[in-house]
């Protein structure tokens, strides 16, 4: 799956959902929220102390599939989305 940003309007909270099931076609237009941690390729470095990464997140976005032209590695993604931080303990 892949995060991708566009403009939709303002980005809402979708349906919770496994992360095994998001590239479902059933969910295929669809707004869906996953839980996870963030993971980012080695390649990009991040300040991990104040960034939150490696804190878990909720991704919520609309459900795309590529086309056959595309020239990607992944199956499905969420377009427009919006990422809800844990709320820290007081």
């Amino acid at each position: 799956m892949a995060l991708v940003a566009c403009s939709e309007g303002p980005p809402t909270a979708g349906q919770p959902v496994d992360f095994s099931s998001v590239c479902d076609k059933a969910n295929d237009g669809h707004r869906v929220a996953v839980d996870g941690y963030l993971r980012l390729p080695d390649q990009i470095e991040v300040f991990r102390s104040s960034s939150g990464f490696g804190d878990k997140v909720k991704v919520s976005g609309t459900v795309y599939f590529p086309t056959s032209l595309a020239d990607v590695e992944f199956s499905c993604a969420l377009s427009n989305i919006l990422v809800e931080a844990p709320t820290p303990a007081a």
